[in-house]
C-alpha cells in the first residue's frame, strides 16, 4: 500500500514531486500575463482560497498537501515578481532614452508598457500577502 504520492518513497512515485512542483510552477508561468490576474477571473485568488481551506483540513495529507502546493505557488509568484521588476527596470530605461531623442509615440507606448507592469507588480505582491496571511491566520487558528 501507497502512503500519498507527496511523500511516498515508491520508484513508480518518484517523479511525482518534481512534477508536482513543475505544474504550479508552469500554470503560474504561462498564466501571469492573461488569465491569473485577470479582473473578471481571478485564478489565484480561487486556487489560494481552496487550498488554504485544505490546509486546516483533518487529513493529515490534505493538510500537507495544500501547504507544499502553496509553498511552490508562492515561489512562482516570487520569481514573477522579480522577472516582472527586471522587465520593469529596462522599461524605464528606455522611456529615458525616448525621452532624451523625444520620441513622442515611443513614449506613449512605453508608458502605457510600464504601466502595466506595474500594475501586475501590484497584483502580484497583493497575491503574496494574500497567502501569507490567509497560511498564517490558518495556522494560527488551527493551532488556538
Amino acid at each position: 500500500m501507497y502512503s500519498y504520492p507527496i511523500i511516498s518513497k515508491h520508484p513508480s512515485l518518484k517523479p511525482f514531486n518534481r512534477n508536482y512542483k513543475a505544474f504550479w510552477e508552469s500554470l503560474i508561468k504561462n498564466t501571469r500575463d492573461d488569465i491569473l490576474f485577470s479582473e473578471e477571473d481571478d485564478l489565484i485568488t480561487t486556487i489560494v482560497a481552496h487550498l488554504i481551506a485544505q490546509s486546516n483540513s483533518q487529513v493529515r495529507a490534505l493538510r500537507h498537501t495544500a501547504t507544499l502546493t502553496l509553498y511552490h505557488i508562492m515561489g512562482a509568484l516570487i520569481e514573477t515578481l522579480d522577472s516582472f521588476r527586471q522587465t520593469l527596470a529596462t522599461t524605464e530605461k528606455q522611456l529615458k532614452t525616448a525621452q532624451k531623442k523625444k520620441e513622442k509615440k515611443a513614449q506613449t507606448d512605453i508608458s502605457a508598457r510600464s504601466e502595466t507592469l506595474q500594475a501586475n507588480i501590484i497584483k502580484v505582491e497583493e497575491a503574496i500577502g494574500t497567502i501569507y496571511e490567509g497560511y498564517d491566520y490558518s495556522l494560527y487558528v488551527t493551532n488556538n
